[in-house]
């Protein structure tokens, strides 16, 4: 077990089973399967506090990079179900996805899983998408083409010099743009710091960043 948890190569086994899952798929998921067959991923990470039994992958960055979405939503691939050799019957397979990549997967059942990949079952395979509370609270302010400039698993609520704000979309640097709770737009810089209110709309700064 120990050496599980320390272990940062990715397994053969894990690619073949991505594969074998994407192949089973529908066309909306080719790009995963691209992604796989073309060695995206390079590597794991492996994080023992997590009751899910997460496995993240580390990334070959040129073919990341081809397939990277920033306005992408964070979601969960479920409803696929492979045959686990140790408990004898079939348990879930999650696939994770964050900004259009494959970003790792989770075994809610075991934490050390022995599949057989040739006993794989897709009946109702399904995206769940990941619910953010801080957007949950501003979604409200945004119009439909707003909210389609954002990606709402990057929103998050930050406090500054006693007010708070919401972080909507990054620029360089560190930097940011971000709004209050009437949509009054920021850009927030850290070298020199300063909070600097813009006179424009909202639209209008996250289609030109």
């Amino acid at each position: 077990m120990f050496g599980f948890f320390n272990r940062t190569k990715i397994k053969q086994w894990e690619i073949d089973l991505l594969e074998k899952v994407f192949e089973s798929l529908n066309q909306n998921y080719s790009s995963f399967k691209s992604q796989v067959k073309e060695g995206l991923l390079t590597g794991v990470r492996l994080y023992p506090e997590d009751k899910s039994n997460y496995v993240g992958f580390k990334y070959n960055p040129g073919i990341a990079e081809k397939y990277l979405d920033d306005t992408a939503r964070d979601y969960a691939i479920k409803g696929v179900q492979v045959f686990d050799k140790k408990q004898s019957k079939y348990i879930d397979f999650i696939i994770h996805v964050t900004h259009g990549l494959i970003c790792g997967y989770s075994t809610p059942e075991s934490d050390t899983p022995k599949f057989d990949i040739g006993k794989l079952k897709v009946p109702e395979v399904k995206n769940v998408y990941e619910e953010n509370p801080d957007f949950e609270q501003i979604k409200n302010l945004l119009s439909g083409s707003e909210h389609n400039l954002l990606n709402p698993s990057e929103v998050y609520k930050v406090e500054l010099e006693g007010k708070i704000y919401y972080h909507l979309k990054d620029l360089e640097d560190g930097d940011f743009i971000g709004i209050d709770d009437k949509k009054r737009v920021y850009q927030f810089t850290h070298d020199p710091y300063e909070i600097k209110f813009l006179s424009v709309d909202l639209e209008s700064v996250l289609s030109n960043n």
